[in-house]
């Protein structure tokens, strides 16, 4: 029976795949923080030998794009050092890692979409730090998958879909940043997508080692934020709710410590070829993630935890 190892359970994606429909024949171990430290080698590798895992699905980031700036030996220890940690841990049991980056390992220079090949170029110290990750990762073990992703959002926890809902909940007009684009990607769709993969990696893991490497996996075609939010404002207006004026700014008009890239738009054919995969439908995970926002919003839950 395989058994799946999943760091970082209670973030966004990590939630998802816990809830993902695995196979009935897998078992699923799941770890946050307080159980599995993966910042602490020895926790690491004891919760690690303990599980035996078939295949671990590392979730764990910091992911707090502007406070890494100010806190970067903490975002290099989760983003960086940990994955070593985890690769080293793996490799003692011949156990496979499939672990996420993101699209902010690129500068964003470029007009078209960044391939898994293209020059990395992180103009800040998260996606600096997830670049280390990733090349720890490279570096320490042969069996590895590393999915980069983009603008992750779900109906619970912090992400820009229910950031932006709760901000025009209590403020008639807000700008958003127009010149710097995403591939906004619901969680459950990137669940989908590894389980997919992980099934397809543990039934031909000896036949085609080839399968290994770097992905990118997000919606397409990119969009501006300020697009992302018409979107959802639109379809949250078909709820009641009361769309405010948005008004258009460049990024250095909005207050951020971190610099961002402006066109990190990710290049999804690797995975779709290789995996078979389906690419996520921006538009239909609204539809499915604004209704729930907005649920939680009546019941005060949005404007305690956004």
């Amino acid at each position: 029976m395989p058994t799946i190892l999943i760091t970082g359970k209670d973030g966004q994606v990590g939630r998802a795949l816990r809830a993902a429909n695995w196979p009935a024949d897998y078992s699923i171990v799941a770890h946050n923080r307080t159980t599995m430290d993966i910042s602490n080698p020895d926790r690491v590798l004891q919760a690690v030998s303990e599980a035996c895992p078939t295949l671990i699905l590392n979730t764990a980031a910091y992911t707090a794009v502007d406070d890494a700036e100010d806190h970067e030996e903490t975002a290099y220890a989760v983003n960086d050092l940990a994955v070593g940690y985890l690769a080293d841990a793996a490799r003692q049991i011949d156990c496979p890692v499939v672990h996420f980056s993101t699209d902010y390992v690129f500068d964003g220079s470029q007009e078209a979409e960044y391939t898994e090949n293209d020059t990395t170029k992180p103009l800040n110290t998260y996606g600096a730090s997830k670049l280390a990750g990733e090349t720890r990762l490279r570096d320490r073990l042969d069996q590895h998958i590393i999915l980069r992703i983009s603008g992750v959002f779900d109906d619970a926890g912090r992400n820009f879909v229910r950031a932006i809902l709760k901000a025009g909940a209590t403020r008639p007009e807000l700008s958003v940043i127009d010149d710097q684009t995403c591939g906004p990607t619901w969680s459950v769709d990137i669940a989908e997508a590894v389980v997919d993969i992980a099934v397809s990696l543990l039934e031909n893991r000896t036949r085609s080692p080839a399968r290994w490497g770097t992905y990118h996996f997000c919606s397409r075609p990119s969009i501006s934020w300020l697009q992302f939010a018409n979107e959802i404002f639109d379809l949250a207006a078909q709820s009641g709710y009361q769309r405010p004026q948005v008004r258009a700014i460049p990024g250095t008009e909005y207050p951020a410590k971190a610099l961002r890239p402006r066109n990190p738009a990710l290049d999804c054919r690797k995975v779709v070829d290789t995996f078979g995969v389906k690419l996520p439908d921006r538009v239909a995970a609204l539809r499915a993630v604004v209704p729930l926002i907005l649920a939680d919003q009546s019941g005060a839950k949005l404007l305690r935890e956004a």
